[in-house]
């Protein structure tokens, strides 16, 4: 595993993570009727899904010779290795899910579903970058 990769994912998804923070005071009316700005959250979250899941697999891999499947095996594995919490497990439970609905059917996004997560779930991608940090922390 290399340490540099994941810190440098890390770096990035935090980036995205802080625009969309930026983004949270915007009022649901003016969400549901601004597409550019639906789009451009909707990117963000594609961003810090896929930092998740690569981030997940790169640790899996390289620290412990695992191949995850699929998307929530990646989760749940993290949570196994002890890397992420058991909450934290639960909260990205259907993340995989979500980030496929936002890269491959475009056409069905909920735009309330992707308000909200706006609004309640960005809390836990920071958690997932504060106990990866701690992990990494911890293996010196």
């Amino acid at each position: 595993m290399k340490i540099e990769v994941v810190k440098e994912r890390l770096q990035h998804m935090k980036r995205a993570l802080d625009e969309l923070k930026s983004m949270r005071k915007i009022e649901r009316k003016d969400f549901l009727g601004d597409t550019r700005l639906q789009w451009s959250v909707e990117r963000g979250f594609q961003i810090i899904c896929e930092a998740v899941f690569d981030i997940g697999n790169h640790i899996l891999v390289g620290k412990f010779s695992l191949a995850p499947s699929n998307y929530q095996s990646i989760i749940d594995e993290l949570a196994k290795k002890g890397i992420i919490t058991d909450e934290l497990n639960k909260h990205f439970s259907g993340l995989g899910g979500f980030r496929n609905i936002l890269v491959h059917d475009y056409m069905e996004i909920d735009a309330e579903e992707v308000y909200a997560k706006l609004k309640d779930r960005l809390g836990d991608f920071d958690m997932f970058i504060r106990e990866v940090v701690g992990w990494l922390k911890e293996e010196g």
